[in-house]
């Protein structure tokens, strides 16, 4: 078993969100390469980059842009494609959770995740708004899926990010992770901070403990690959509740630019 565990240094001197951002950056720029074996996530270590998604029986089928109510344990299959974000608000619970599935034809303009004990797989999220996917909850998985070219719109342009326990991010790929940058080695200047999987802490976001980060494909990112802050800012005397602990990252192949 390969594991790379994370630990945050000091804060470097192109933080994105100093007024929100309450720790220290963890800069990962890697590949690495192994083998894990985890309980309950399939495909783990089969290598790096998007797969057609596991096959599940449907209990709901509908056309990716509608609304639909969802109970728990449900599988909802969805296709076709929208123009707008797909925002996921319920899921199930930890022994049930609620799986969307795009069936790997699936594409929007975006994907966020707001709710706990989900499974979301097979969709293209493509030139969405700012981020390709927000994952927001506990006991999140984010599996086989695409990301392409998130939009500028002002601030940063970031792959995935993500926020929450127990999150598991597998076999995606995220691709041109870069509008509207102007980075280098030295960092990104005022320009947005384009990173293929980005998290923080702040008053809005929590921690994120006990995350599996396995079998990515970042390609063409202009700023960092894996960018990690948690909790505590010491510079500032800041010292924010919970931990961020207990990442694996594991077997993911990162094409980052910057630093």
């Amino acid at each position: 078993m390969t594991r790379l565990r994370l630990r945050i240094p000091p804060r470097l001197g192109f933080s994105r969100h100093p007024r929100l951002w309450i720790a220290a950056v963890v800069v990962v720029v890697v590949l690495a390469m192994g083998w894990v074996a985890l309980s309950g996530l399939r495909g783990l270590s089969e290598g790096p980059g998007v797969r057609r998604p596991p096959t599940v029986p449907c209990t709901t089928e509908a056309d990716v842009g509608s609304t639909l109510p969802v109970d728990t344990g449900r599988v909802v299959c969805l296709s076709g494609t929208s123009d707008e974000r797909l925002t996921i608000t319920r899921g199930g619970t930890v022994d049930a959770p609620v799986i969307y599935s795009g069936g790997g034809t699936a594409t929007v303009r975006g994907i966020n995740v707001e709710a706990s004990n989900v499974i979301v797989q097979g969709f293209t999220s493509t030139h969405a708004r700012s981020m390709g996917a927000k994952l927001l909850g506990d006991n999140i998985t984010f599996q086989d899926n695409m990301i392409v070219h998130p939009v500028n719109t002002g601030e940063d342009t970031d792959g995935i990010r993500f926020f929450g326990d127990h999150i598991k991010i597998v076999h995606n790929t995220m691709t041109d992770i870069s509008d509207g940058s102007n980075c280098t080695n030295d960092g990104c200047g005022d320009g947005p901070h384009p990173d293929c999987l980005q998290t923080w802490y702040s008053d809005t976001y929590p921690t994120s403990s006990n995350v599996v980060i396995d079998g990515n494909r970042c390609e063409k990112a202009a700023a960092q690959c894996l960018m990690a802050e948690g909790p505590t800012l010491p510079d500032d005397g800041i010292q924010g509740p919970g931990q961020s602990a207990n990442w694996i990252f594991n077997n993911n192949y990162c094409d980052a630019g910057a630093n």
